[in-house]
């Protein structure tokens, strides 16, 4: 008896991570940022960055991230602040992370502007 080699095809594998070519290095950073904040509460990390409204400090791209679970946060340029009940949390905003608010204000990040808002 003799043993036969057959060669299988090759079977693509999905990529399901999130859009990243879609990311530059500020929005990188701000993920980056973000999921630190979100440890510091206690929370899971997220994978990929939400969409928020340009130029609302409560509803941007990092003040949605970061509330759940009984927290709200703001976020600008300079800092970031996440409240619960009573309890204020501050951290300074990092310059990547003010540029890349400036820059999603300004509409550099189209794909993540939620256009159901107003």
């Amino acid at each position: 008896m003799s043993l036969t080699t057959v060669e299988l095809p090759k079977i693509r594998q999905l990529d399901l991570r999130p859009p990243m070519r879609q990311y530059d290095q500020d929005a990188l950073d701000t993920l980056e940022f973000i999921n630190s904040v979100r440890a510091d509460l206690d929370m899971l990390p997220i994978k990929e960055l939400p969409k928020g409204r340009p130029s609302a400090s409560h509803d941007c791209v990092i003040a949605r991230a970061l509330t759940e679970d009984g927290y709200m946060a703001s976020a600008t340029g300079t800092g970031t602040a996440v409240v619960r009940e009573d309890t204020v949390r501050m951290w300074q905003t990092p310059e990547t992370v003010g540029r890349f608010i400036s820059r999603f204000d300004e509409g550099a990040y189209p794909f993540l502007v939620d256009r159901g808002l107003r």
